[in-house]
C-alpha cells in the first residue's frame, strides 16, 4: 500500500448519534486497511458539497440523521456518478427513500424533508436488540451481486440489531427501477438491496462493520473498499491479510475511552442532538475531531493515532476556547504522553493506534471539573 495516496471514504452520517456501536468499529477499523476517512454531517450536506474528491461513500448507521434530505444528496450522488457506496442500517431505507423520491417521484415521498413525520404510516415499528452479535437468517437473490460476494450462497446468517420494516405496498412500488432488493428475512421482509449496472451501490439493514476486523474483513466490506480502491487507482489489497503497515487495533480500548466521555454528565451535553461536530486537520497520521455542547460550554477534541509511527500534536490550536477563558486543557480519556516545549507551549504524543480525547471547559464549570486532570509538561496532573 501507498503511503503517498490511500483510498478517502466519506462517512456520512452524524458521529456517535443514539450511541450507535457501529461508528467506534468503522473509525479504527479503516485506517488499519489503509483507507481515510472523513466524517460529513448530514446537517452540512447541501446541493454544493463536493463528493468528487471521495473514493466511496459510506452511509453508516444512525438514524434517525440529523438531516435525512442531506444523506439523500449523498446517495444520489453516488447513484448517478457511479462512485462506490455503501449503506449499512438506516442507510439501507435510505437509499429506498432517496430512490423512491428523486427517480420515481412516488407520492408517499414528494415533498420528504429532513423530518420523517409524513411517512410514519409507512413504518412498521422495530424490535430492537442491545446485543451487537444478534444473527439473522437471510435468503439472498440468487444472481445477484451479494449472493455473488457469498460465494453463490443464497442462504446466510448476519447480524440485525433493529428490524424496521415498511409497508410491503410502497415496497414494491419503490423497486420498479434499477434498484432491486437482494435479500429478505425469514418473513419475507426486505434486508439488502442493489444496482447490478454499477461499480458498487449496495446497501442492507444488517450491518457487516460489526463482524470485520483487520485480517477477517467482512466480504461486503471487503466488497466496498476494493470498488473504492479501484476507484482510487490503486492496487486492491488482500483484506484476508492485516496490512503490514497499519495500525494497531483495540476494539474495546477505542469504545471505552469514547464511552467514558459521552456517558459522563460533565461532557455528555457534547453528544446530544443539538451538538455539533466537524472533523478538523491536526497533522500527518491523525485523524481529530472537536465537539461543542449545543450552547458551546463544553468543547472537546477526540485525536487518534491511525499511522503506525507515534505522533504529536499542538492540544491548544484546536481547543483556543480554553485560552480564551483562561482555563488548561484537561486530559478526558485514552492514552498519550504531554510535554512542554521551551517556549512553554504543550504538545501531546499519540501511539500507533491510540487515540486520546481532551476537553476545555469556561471557569464557571471549576476550571478542572471534579475526576479530570488538567495537561501539563510532565503529562496530565
Amino acid at each position: 500500500m501507498s503511503a503517498a495516496r490511500r483510498p478517502l471514504l466519506a462517512l456520512v452520517g452524524d458521529q456517535y448519534n443514539h450511541q450507535e456501536p457501529a461508528h467506534p468499529r468503522i473509525e479504527p477499523l479503516m485506517p488499519a486497511l489503509g483507507v481515510e476517512t472523513e466524517w460529513v454531517p448530514t446537517s452540512e450536506i447541501d446541493d454544493s458539497t463536493d463528493f468528487t474528491r471521495f473514493d466511496g461513500i459510506w452511509v453508516v448507521p444512525g438514524a434517525p440523521y440529523h438531516a435525512q434530505q442531506g444523506v439523500h444528496r449523498a446517495i444520489r450522488y453516488a447513484r448517478e456518478n457511479k462512485a462506490p457506496l455503501l449503506g449499512t442500517c438506516g442507510g439501507f431505507y435510505s437509499a429506498v427513500l432517496e430512490y423512491s423520491q428523486n427517480v420515481l417521484h412516488l407520492a408517499e415521498t414528494e415533498g420528504l424533508g429532513n423530518d420523517l413525520s409524513p411517512i410514519e404510516r409507512l413504518i412498521i415499528p422495530p424490535t430492537c436488540t442491545a446485543d451487537n452479535t444478534n444473527k439473522v437468517s437471510l435468503f439472498l437473490r440468487e444472481g445477484s451481486r451479494l449472493s455473488a460476494l457469498y460465494g453463490g450462497r443464497t442462504e446466510i446468517e448476519e447480524i440485525l440489531q433493529c428490524d424496521y420494516g415498511m409497508v410491503q405496498e410502497f415496497l414494491d412500488a419503490a423497486t420498479q427501477g434499477d434498484v432491486k432488493f437482494s435479500g429478505w428475512d425469514k418473513g419475507n421482509a426486505p434486508r439488502a438491496l442493489e444496482i447490478t449496472d454499477h461499480p458498487f451501490f449496495m446497501a442492507c439493514l444488517f450491518q457487516p462493520e460489526l463482524s470485520s476486523a483487520p485480517g477477517a474483513v467482512h466480504t461486503i466490506v471487503a466488497g466496498f473498499l476494493s470498488a473504492a480502491y479501484a476507484a482510487a487507482g490503486l492496487e486492491i489489497p488482500d483484506f484476508s491479510v492485516p496490512p503490514a503497515d497499519g495500525p494497531p487495533v483495540d476494539f474495546e480500548q477505542y469504545e471505552r475511552a469514547l464511552d467514558s466521555v459521552r456517558n459522563d454528565p460533565r461532557t455528555r451535553a457534547a453528544f446530544t442532538d443539538t451538538s455539533t461536530f466537524s472533523q478538523v486537520g491536526i497533522g500527518s497520521g491523525l485523524r481529530a475531531v472537536t465537539r461543542a455542547s449545543g450552547d458551546g460550554d463544553v468543547q472537546l477534541l477526540s485525536v487518534h493515532n491511525v499511522s503506525a509511527e507515534p505522533r504529536t500534536f499542538t492540544p491548544a490550536v484546536h481547543l483556543p476556547q480554553a485560552q480564551a477563558w483562561n482555563t488548561p486543557v484537561v486530559f478526558l480519556s485514552g492514552a498519550m504522553d504531554s510535554s512542554a516545549g521551551e517556549d512553554g507551549a504543550l504538545s501531546c504524543t499519540l501511539a500507533p493506534g491510540a487515540v486520546a480525547w481532551l476537553g476545555a471547559f469556561p471557569a464557571a464549570s471549576g476550571m478542572v471539573p471534579a475526576g479530570f486532570t488538567a495537561l501539563t509538561g510532565q503529562g496530565a496532573g
